[in-house]
């Protein structure tokens, strides 16, 4: 009865509404003086509900089913926590375990590698024991060959002093010879150069006064002193400035000297180029007479 009025709380209040009604209706609409006598009428037989009763009887029921999920939800979580606990406590054990077993790795590994360093010590004193014994062999042998080194060397010294005598007393006996040589070749060279000069001068003297032309007034005795710049060729030197050093005192004669050796172009030069070079800037007397 209460699970089918928690159903359906609506329909249990309006049956009950109506059924109060009825009864009010019944109670005060019959008029039992006028009215005549009728069948007995089967009087029915209402339960009156006290809802609060209702209300209270769902709470409790709520109340109950509450606890009874928050005793599941509690033995779930019990449950889990237990499970958690016992994998926490696996997990605590396993590195536990992993911890035990890095650790004796460990310690393992640290006397492996003291071991490999006092071995590896040891072999490295060894090889310096070995090392230094080498090192002073090497120097007392080093020692002994710089002296014989050095012996040899003061004796090849003191022979190659007493040879560079030698040959620095034959070089100088040697150089004196050539540059005596020297020096009369250069001089015979110097003499036949002045020779050839002298006659090229001689023949560029008498190319000029070929080519002068008197001027009027001129008297004998005259002479200037002329600076030809030439310009050495195939055809000889070619006359490219005429400059008087020392005049004549006469202009016009002075003139017809400067005139005759530009006419005389191209002067007379030797064949051996090194003598025609000394021609380039020749500075020479003019006089007639000559």
């Amino acid at each position: 009865m209460l699970a089918l009025i928690r159903q359906h709380p609506r329909a249990f209040i309006a049956a009950l509404v109506i059924h109060l009604i009825m009864i009010a209706l019944m109670a005060i609409g019959v008029d039992w003086e006028t009215q005549p006598a009728a069948a007995p009428v089967k009087i029915v037989q209402a339960t009156m509900v006290d809802v609060s009763k209702i209300r209270e009887a769902e709470e409790q029921k709520q109340r109950e089913e509450a606890a009874q999920r928050k005793k599941i939800e509690d033995d779930q979580k019990r449950k889990a926590d237990e499970q958690r606990r016992k994998e926490d406590e696996q997990r605590r054990l396993e590195e536990q375990k992993h911890k035990e077993a890095e650790a004796k790795r460990q310690a393992e590994l640290k006397k492996k590698q003291e071991a490999d360093l006092k071995k590896k010590q040891e072999a490295e004193q060894q090889r310096k024991l070995e090392a230094e014994k080498k090192r002073k062999e090497e120097a007392d042998r080093k020692r002994k060959e710089d002296a014989e080194r050095k012996r040899k060397e003061e004796a090849e010294r003191k022979r190659q002093e007493e040879l560079a005598k030698l040959r620095a007393e034959e070089d100088r006996i040697r150089q004196e010879q050539m540059a005596a040589e020297q020096a009369q070749l250069q001089a015979a060279r110097e003499r036949e150069a002045n020779r050839e000069m002298d006659r090229y001068l001689g023949l560029i003297q008498q190319r000029v006064a070929s080519k002068w032309v008197r001027p009027s007034g001129w008297r004998a005795g005259l002479e200037c002193k002329i600076l030809v710049r030439l310009v050495p060729g195939a055809a000889g030197g070619q006359v490219i400035d005429v400059r008087l050093t020392k005049s004549c005192g006469q202009p016009l004669f002075d003139r017809s000297v400067e005139t005759a050796v530009f006419n005389a172009s191209p002067l007379p030069l030797p064949k051996d180029q090194a003598l025609a070079s000394r021609f380039r800037e020749l500075e020479f007397i003019f006089r007639p007479e000559d």
